[in-house]
Formats: structure tokens, C-alpha cells, sequence
């Protein structure tokens, strides 16, 4: 459950831009949301044919990425310690499927509060983002993944805007209260009628995600189980350690794509 002086430390000032292959292209999008308000995000569309997924990528933590104002060249990279989402998104977003990172709003630049995650100005937010992309790629499913807290966005907007999206992943599920964040308590399971991917690692021992706890809802919806990967080298709730799929990020990717594809995939990540 990564802090944001974690994606602080591992984002901020730290995007290198590069000229884009001919596989995939770039762009800073800059969209007026709310009134006074502005949210960015970053896009990448494969180059070599139309897009049939676009899917909106919503980080842990307090859910600042801290993307730049302005950017010349088609594509970043970030740091390897930066979320799971973040380190995984060019690989996700491959033909045919285009990848939308989401930075917080510019009334929250240093971060989302869980109730402002759960709430109607963040709906409206994200209304706005879909709809800028349904503009872009009118014949595209779109599809929103959630990382940790980023889960407690993709729940809550799975109802409120349910007629906008054609599907949902959460991964790392914060599926009980702490003392920090009230999670994914404040979720009606039996109100989120898109279709939904489940991905929990086996061993997060971040105390916030239990594996036992999230296997409960594998009786609602589709549950992917990984196991192993590498050693932790951070924290048990942020990104570089069981909880972040440290050292399965291939095969989770693997999974993501052929779910929103359509395509058979494997429940068991060994």
C-alpha cells in the first residue's frame, strides 16, 4: 500500500523522455474536469493498428504520479522502485491495447484522500477522462485497473460509472480497514455489475490486503492467485515486494492483457 512519499521519492523528478519506437506513441493529455480543475494523464497508443482496450491506470498510495506539465517525446520511463502499474504499463499497453496513467487532480496535487477516492468529484474526473478517450477511440472497451489503493477508486467508480466502462481489474485488493485508510469496507460487492478480474498475491503480508480475505470473493468474481517472485527489497506494503508482484510482473502482465482480450488465462501464477 504504497505511501506518497514512496511514489514521491520514486517518481518525482525522475521521468526520462525518450523519442517513441514505431510500436507506440505518446502524449501528455491535460483535460479540464471540474470547474478550476485539471487532470493529467499520460497515453500511450500502439502506433501499428486502432486500439480494442484502452485501459485507465489508477496507482496506489495517495494516487500522485506527478507527471510533468509538459513533455516533448513519445514515451517515459520511470523508476523501477515506482508502482506495480507504473512499471508495467509499457508491456501492458502493446498492441492492441492502449495504456492512460492517471495523475490526482490539480486540486490534490500532493495526493487522494480515500473519501475523495469514493466520492463524486473523482467520478467526475475520471467521467471526463473516459470520455476524452471514447472521443479519441469511439469503438475501444475501456477497461479501469486499480493497484492497492487504487483499487478503492476502481470499486467505487465500477458503480458510479458503470455505463462508461466494460470492465474492471483489481489488483492487491485493500480489502480490510486501517487506521490510515478505510479500504474497500465502505464497498457493496453485490452493486458492481461490469465484469471484474480479481489478482492477489498469495504471501502480501501487507496487513491491509490478506489473501484470505479477498479468496472470500472469488465466489463473485474470477480470482487469479500469484505465487513466489522475487525477494522484497522494500517495505511489505509497497511496491518492490509480494505485494507489488515483485519478480512476476511478465506473467501478471500476461494475465491482464489476455483478460481484457477476451482470451483464455490461467487463475494460478506459480
Amino acid at each position: 500500500m504504497a505511501t506518497a512519499g514512496h511514489l514521491r521519492r520514486t517518481l518525482a523528478g525522475l521521468i526520462a523522455l525518450a523519442i517513441g519506437t514505431a510500436a507506440c506513441a505518446g502524449e501528455l493529455v491535460n483535460l479540464p474536469t471540474r470547474p478550476g480543475v485539471t487532470l493529467n494523464y499520460w497515453l500511450q497508443v500502439p502506433t501499428d493498428a486502432e486500439p480494442e482496450v484502452v485501459a485507465l491506470l489508477f496507482v496506489g498510495g495517495e494516487g500522485a504520479v506527478h507527471l510533468p506539465k509538459h513533455v516533448n517525446g513519445a514515451s517515459t520511463s520511470f523508476s523501477a522502485g515506482a508502482n506495480m502499474l507504473i512499471r508495467i504499463e509499457d508491456q501492458l499497453g502493446a498492441t492492441p491495447i492502449a495504456t492512460a496513467l492517471l495523475d490526482s487532480p490539480s486540486d490534490h496535487e500532493s495526493g487522494m484522500s480515500d473519501g475523495f477516492r469514493m466520492g463524486s468529484d473523482h467520478a467526475t474526473d475520471v467521467a471526463a477522462v473516459l470520455d476524452d478517450l471514447h472521443k479519441r477511440f469511439p469503438h475501444a472497451r475501456r477497461v479501469l485497473i486499480g493497484t492497492s489503493r487504487g483499487t478503492i477508486s476502481v470499486a467505487r467508480l465500477a458503480t458510479r460509472l458503470a455505463d462508461r466502462i466494460d470492465g474492471i481489474v483489481l489488483t492487491s485488493l485493500v480489502i480490510r480497514s486501517t487506521r490510515n485508510s478505510s479500504g474497500l469496507s465502505g464497498i457493496d460487492w453485490d452493486d458492481i455489475k461490469v465484469p471484474t478480474l480479481l489478482v492477489q498475491h498469495h504471501d502480501d503480508n501487507c496487513i491491509a490486503c490478506p489473501y484470505y480475505a479477498v479468496e472470500h470473493l472469488a465466489k463473485q468474481f474470477p480470482l487469479v492467485t500469484v505465487h513466489g517472485g522475487k525477494p522484497a527489497e522494500s517495505d511489505e506494503c509497497e511496491p518492490l515486494s509480494h505485494h507489488g508482484f515483485y519478480g512476476k510482473e511478465a506473467e501478471v502482465t500476461a494475465v491482464l492483457r489476455r483478460w481484457m482480450l477476451h482470451q483464455p488465462f490461467t487463475q494460478d501464477i506459480e
